[in-house]
């Protein structure tokens, strides 16, 4: 064994030559910056092979020491002087100082040395990560998958080759979430339905509608609905689906109430209810304080419209039963008024008095109007009567 070792020894030692400041093998011509230099065209130089574990376990490495890592990230690793360098195996790559990094935890550094994720951009004026598609006709994005190696593409974010931004979640009745931090609380944007194609804007959960808002909504130039029916709002609000507003016909506004056109305004601006005979304006409890118009209020009154019409029997003696007052209202002191006590006329003309569910009289003072005209009728029969009498007396004196 000793033979054969000192054997080997004579081999290497004759094809190794001598230079007053260097060693050459298999060759007699030493460069003059070279202390070793060896010549091979069939064979290369082998340096230490070792793990991450066994290259970071090295105490106290020289500067300048160089092995190669065969674990983890391989290749070639120097130290600095101060901490393992990788030289790369990618001629692409740029070697410049602090341009590209990559650390012993496999971090990658893009100007910085530090890197402290898997990939660390760092541009002291600007940052920026540009993806760039191959053709007109391709897709650039960014994709993002659950696992190592190919795995399942869950997401990305990317142009199409309509120059579009496109962000897509890939994964069947997945949604898309927009957070924002807001004073260290983290707040839910938008929110993307994807089982439902609903929006969510400033919610905390999954929309429940087209588009769900928690807040006012702002459009300058106005919102479009669909145009809803007689009995259903297009524009509706989210506590009470059947309360809202829709589209009668070409131009014609209608507002439901209780699924039910209760007010409608047409194409001429006119505004009518929504069906006849059938709504009030006003109540005993919420009332109008005045109501103007030009040509008065029209009443309906077409005999083909009423039944069991008999001759008024009210007429004088109820309207000198009548005890007309001076008032003011206890919400409004300033401006006295003349009229009638509900109460009071209640006992004399029962018909023109009213009284709500919650106990408050109210009068028609119109439907006075006939017992009026009845009064001033007997009153015209009283006058032409005793005119009758006084010239049959007239006539007797006359006569003697």
């Amino acid at each position: 064994m000793k033979k054969l070792f000192f054997s080997s020894f004579l081999i290497a030692f004759s094809a190794t030559s001598y230079a007053q400041d260097g060693v050459g093998i298999n060759t007699e011509t030493i460069h003059g910056s070279a202390v070793f230099q060896i010549e091979s065209t069939n064979k290369g130089l082998l340096i230490p092979r070792m793990t991450f574990a066994q290259r970071t376990a090295i105490s106290s490495p020289a500067e300048g020491l160089l092995v190669y890592q065969n674990s983890g990230t391989t290749g070639f690793y120097y130290y600095d002087g101060s901490s393992w360098q990788y030289f790369g195996n990618d001629q692409d790559w740029t070697e410049t100082p602090s341009y590209l990094y990559t650390d012993e935890g496999l971090n990658v550094g893009i100007g910085t040395t530090t890197p402290d994720t898997d990939l660390h951009v760092y541009n002291a004026s600007s940052v920026g990560v540009k993806v760039q598609r191959g053709s007109a006709s391709g897709t650039a994005s960014i994709d993002f998958y659950r696992s190592t190696g190919t795995g399942t593409l869950d997401a990305s974010v990317g142009v199409n080759s309509n120059e579009e931004l496109v962000i897509e979640n890939h994964e069947v009745d997945k949604d898309i979430i927009f957070n924002v931090n807001d004073g260290g609380v983290t707040k839910q944007l938008m929110y993307f339905d994807a089982s439902n194609n609903r929006i969510g804007i400033n919610i905390t959960s999954v929309p429940q509608d087209l588009i769900h808002a928690d807040g006012a909504i702002r459009a300058n130039s106005g919102f479009k609905a669909n145009d809803g029916s007689s009995t259903s709002a297009g524009f509706r609000f989210y506590n009470d689906n059947n309360t809202g507003m829709n589209l009668l016909g070409a131009d014609n506004l209608g507002f439901i109430t209780g699924g039910t056109t209760a007010l409608q305004i047409d194409a001429s601006g006119n505004t009518l209810p929504g069906a006849d005979n059938t709504f009030a304006l006003g109540s005993a409890s919420l009332r109008f304080t005045e109501v103007y118009a030009v040509n008065g209020t029209v009443q309906t009154s077409d005999s083909t419209m009423k039944t069991n019409i008999f001759p008024l029997q009210h007429g004088l003696e109820q309207v000198l039963d009548l005890k007309p007052v001076s008032y003011v209202w206890k919400s409004n002191k300033e401006q006295a008024k003349i009229g009638f006590i509900a109460q009071e006329v209640e006992g004399i003309v029962p018909e023109v008095v009213t009284k709500s569910e919650d106990g408050v009289y109210g009068m028609n003072y119109s439907e006075l109007l006939p017992v009026l005209v009845n009064a001033i009728q007997e009153l015209e029969a009283r006058v032409k009567a005793l005119e009758k009498e006084n010239a049959e007396l007239s006539a007797k004196t006359a006569q003697r």
